[in-house]
């Protein structure tokens, strides 16, 4: 046996001794290595790699330059190859956001306002108050103060309270 087959071999066997099926979800969730983050690795000729990288590429072939993996079951421990697929940079944050995993609203560490203040900027602008006595009152700038009437900011509030993405 040849040395790239046999560490393949010892690749394989140490991948298959990593994980647990878990009944309920389908998921082979990786029992290992695991970053803070919650991602597993595993290392394949010196270097750390992601695991699930390492199961789609065991499983479905070459991962193409600069792709992304994600997870269909949102379970970043998971290395089943049947819960991965490639996608981009675009898709991985779509796939994010339509899942509401990206930090937004008080999530994000920016954030002067609380989702409690965006309620009642909501409520003070339909009574007709306008964005730069909102921003004043709220220590917003009048630009921040209209993104967030109009749902351009904070547009998991504006759609939750007026059923729409944004009014512009």
């Amino acid at each position: 046996m040849n040395i790239i087959r046999k560490k393949r071999s010892d690749l394989v066997v140490r991948f298959h001794a990593g994980y647990v099926v878990n009944e309920v979800t389908g998921c082979w969730e990786w029992q290992k290595n695991i970053q803070a983050n919650g991602y597993g690795h595993i290392k394949e000729g010196g270097k750390a790699k992601l695991v699930h990288r390492v199961s789609f590429a065991l499983h479905k072939g070459p991962i193409p330059e600069g792709a992304y993996v994600l997870h269909q079951c949102d379970n970043r421990c998971c290395v089943n190859p049947l819960h991965l697929f490639v996608g981009t940079a675009l898709d991985n944050r779509i796939d994010m956001q339509s899942k509401m995993r990206h930090a937004h609203g008080e999530r994000v560490n920016t954030a002067k306002l609380t989702e409690k203040e965006v309620l009642e900027i909501y409520a003070v602008s339909d009574s007709g108050v306008g964005s730069r006595r909102i921003g004043a009152k709220y220590g917003v700038s009048t630009t921040m103060a209209w993104n967030i009437k109009t749902g351009r900011a904070w547009s998991h509030l504006f759609k939750a309270r007026y059923g729409i993405h944004n009014s512009v």
